[in-house]
């Protein structure tokens, strides 16, 4: 299972942005990750005059410290962000569960 946070981050905070991501948010992430990296991925869009896409993920192998993680952690993430950024970075998380193509 694969823990998404898509952010939309202004253009102008996206240095900062980064730096906050891993000296506050990846240190917050770690008691919840069973040992993983999360990865950062940027959406390339066709219009990013302003905003950069961002795809945040971290993958979980056991499905219950998702749960633990979702309860816990996602809500503190969010209130981090929200305290740091305001409407500068705008976020929404998915949970990706990984699928078989066959019939």
């Amino acid at each position: 299972m694969i823990y998404n946070l898509t952010l939309q981050v202004e253009n102008p905070l996206i240095n900062s942005w980064k730096s906050w991501m891993k000296s506050v948010l990846i240190p917050e992430l770690s008691p919840y990750v069973d040992g993983a990296t999360p990865t950062l991925y940027r959406v390339v869009l066709s219009d990013e005059s302003d905003t950069q896409t961002y795809a945040f993920q971290v993958h979980f192998k056991v499905p219950a410290h998702l749960d633990t993680f979702i309860q816990e952690c996602a809500p503190k993430i969010d209130a981090l962000l929200h305290r740091e950024f305001g409407s500068g970075v705008m976020r929404f998380a998915t949970v990706l569960e990984p699928q078989s193509i066959e019939a």
